[in-house]
């Protein structure tokens, strides 16, 4: 079974792709700031409700054809309430799927977002920025709590390595049971689904049944989550469909509501 525990070049990667994604992709041109609430229009450009609306206002010919302007290609999108004020027109419009996943993915308050940041000054409401991980208590920590974490009998002898020399991190990264702080997790209970260390699996789990080492699960969890990925895949395909449908016949009934008012 694949650890969630991620090593020091996932960390790295983490850090380096939520500031890629945010500078070139989660960014509105107009206030050049990441994403507040984003909308994106039928050009699938994407900006912030409150810049979308403002720039909305400045464009009265595209207020009577009763459309939202795109401020970077001029594409109109059409409004399903044209009675409604602009600001209403605005407020229903949604983030594409992509847009969404990555703003939970890479965006302010995501993982990812946040992973360079001293998890113990975090607790307390600072942002001081990490420069040490440790592997055993899986936390990135500043200078100041490090010495901290170096001084404590149960944490003095964890490895740290600093986040920014990915040379002494080995790729394979060990599994370190959260109860038991220096067993690494090398067992599978198929009866509890958990990954489990020696000391649990004599403890916790002598009365089950099945119990399997990790390298034997493996294969079984890569085929099922493969599987898995691909009914997920078919859905959005499926659903994806449906929405164009839909949108189809909401455009054919619209159309046939104008010949009956004339």
């Amino acid at each position: 079974m694949r650890s969630t525990r991620p090593t020091l070049s996932t960390l790295n990667v983490q850090m380096a792709t939520a500031k890629i994604l945010t500078d070139h992709h989660l960014t509105c041109v107009i206030c050049t700031e990441v994403f507040t609430d984003p909308a994106t229009l039928q050009c699938n450009h994407t900006f912030c409700k409150s810049c979308l609306l403002k720039y909305t206002n400045t464009q009265p010919e595209a207020i009577q054809a009763k459309s939202i302007p795109c401020p970077s290609c001029r594409q109109l999108t059409k409004v399903t309430t044209p009675d409604s004020p602009v600001e209403e027109w605005v407020s229903q419009l949604k983030p594409s799927h992509v847009i969404q996943g990555l703003m939970d993915d890479f965006g302010p308050g995501s993982k990812a977002a946040h992973v360079n940041i001293c998890s113990v000054c975090k607790v307390q409401g600072k942002t001081t920025p990490a420069t040490s991980w440790c592997s055993v208590c899986d936390d990135v920590f500043c200078d100041g709590c490090l010495k901290m974490h170096n001084m404590m009998p149960m944490s003095r002898d964890h490895e740290v390595v600093g986040l920014s020399d990915t040379t002494k991190r080995k790729a394979k990264q060990r599994f370190i049971c959260k109860i038991h702080k220096d067993e690494q997790i090398k067992l599978f209970c198929k009866d509890c689904r958990v990954a489990i260390c020696h000391t649990c699996c004599s403890i916790k789990h002598r009365k089950c049944d099945d119990v399997d080492t990790l390298d034997n699960m493996t294969p079984v969890v890569r085929e099922h989550l493969s599987n898995q990925n691909q009914e997920l895949k078919l859905k959005m395909t499926t659903s994806e469909n449906r929405i164009i449908f839909r949108k189809s016949q909401i455009v054919e009934i619209e159309s046939q509501c104008a010949k009956y008012k004339r």
